[in-house]
């Protein structure tokens, strides 16, 4: 009994110490650290040399002179689709009514934002569309000058599509 003891708790303080182990991405550096500033975590490091040696095995890789920081569970920014298939923005130049002609692949609501070189929003409208259409945005009352028009499709089901267009107004 006694021999089962002394070969049991060997093995049983081994067997914690291991499970305590863990393999992450890890640094050793002269000063730095990390702080946490709402969800953005910002590591920084001080006296690292600038040479960046990598050295790997069959279950670690070690980097010299990086910044390794863990993964984490990140979140993905969805990219609307672009419309431009979709979309005829004529005549441009214009001298006062610009036409959105469009073929959807399906109903839904569009918007779009008129704006003028500093950002300014010059007109904006929201309307639900059909699957083909067009759309009259008269620029007769604004001055002449290049401006931005940005165009955004919401499909009943489906993902949001986006479009944007250099449209100039001359006399």
């Amino acid at each position: 009994m006694k021999r089962v003891f002394l070969i049991g708790l060997p093995l049983l303080l081994i067997s914690a110490y291991i499970r305590g182990q863990s393999i992450t991405p890890s640094m050793y550096n002269s000063a730095g650290g990390a702080t946490k500033i709402g969800t953005n975590t910002y590591e920084w490091s001080v006296g690292e040399m600038t040479l960046v040696h990598t050295a790997t095995s069959s279950n670690i890789i070690v980097t010299q002179g990086l910044l390794q920081p863990m993964p984490r569970n990140t979140t993905a920014i969805q990219t609307p689709i672009a419309l431009y298939e979709n979309l005829q923005v004529y005549p441009n130049p214009t001298s006062g009514i610009v036409y959105l002609q469009y073929n959807l692949p399906a109903t839904g609501n569009m918007k779009y934002s008129l704006l003028d070189v500093t950002g300014k929003l010059i007109q904006n409208n929201q309307v639900a569309v059909e699957r083909t259409g067009k759309l009259s945005i008269d620029m007769g009352s604004i001055a002449n000058a290049t401006y931005m028009l940005y165009v955004y499709y919401q499909p009943i089901s489906g993902a949001s599509q986006t479009a944007s267009y250099k449209v100039n107004k001359i006399n």
